[in-house]
């Protein structure tokens, strides 16, 4: 059976490579600290991505700008959407879910938090 694919798209390198270390014994995850080299290996691999999670403060791209590129390819309709963020702010946090976003997760990133609801996305799937 093969392991489910995420495109994980984080800025902060620490961060991005806890995430990889949490998912890569029962996922299959793949890593950019860019938006424009995540949205690129998307488009390179429709079909063959299970989850996408991103942080929402990008280099280069507005983790905003980003999201609403996925959400709006019909391409892309059905892969769900992790957003990982330093911003709490309520009014953020709304926009996000307004969006479309499937789930938040507030910076610090709690690892039994982020297997949980991982878990829960891609099981939703099936």
């Amino acid at each position: 059976m093969r392991k489910k694919k995420i495109l994980l798209v984080e800025a902060d390198k620490p961060v991005e490579e806890t995430l990889v270390d949490l998912l890569q014994m029962d996922y299959a995850p793949i890593s950019f600290q860019k938006g424009e080299e995540g949205l690129s290996y998307l488009s390179e691999n429709v079909g063959e991505i299970d989850l996408v999670i991103m942080d929402l403060v990008l280099a280069e791209m507005d983790g905003f700008g980003m999201l609403k590129r996925i959400l709006e390819n019909p391409l892309y309709k059905g892969i769900p959407i992790l957003a990982v963020t330093a911003l709490d702010r309520t009014e953020d946090i709304r926009r996000v879910y307004d969006m479309g976003v499937d789930d938040i997760i507030i910076k610090p990133i709690n690892p039994d938090i982020v297997r949980q609801r991982v878990r829960n996305m891609l099981d939703a799937g099936d």
